[in-house]
């Protein structure tokens, strides 16, 4: 998937509960599939760099909403 925040916040507002890019292994992909599945949020390393500690945060306790892209 993408890198530009657009892409990212248009996924999770339309219901991704999990976001990795293109350039993850597969054993990162695997992570992310039991993650999503046990029910929590998930973005892979590289795009969790792309926001604040604070914006991550409300990002993986799934809120969702527009103020929470504005880093």
């Amino acid at each position: 998937m993408s890198h530009e925040l657009q892409y990212i916040k248009r996924a999770f507002q339309a219901g991704a509960r999990g976001y990795i890019t293109k350039e993850e292994v597969a054993e990162r992909i695997l992570v992310a599939i039991r993650h999503v599945h046990s029910g929590k949020v998930y973005v892979s390393d590289v795009l969790a760099q792309k926001f604040s500690s604070k914006t991550l945060a409300r990002i993986l306790r799934g809120e969702f909403q527009d103020s929470v892209w504005e880093y």
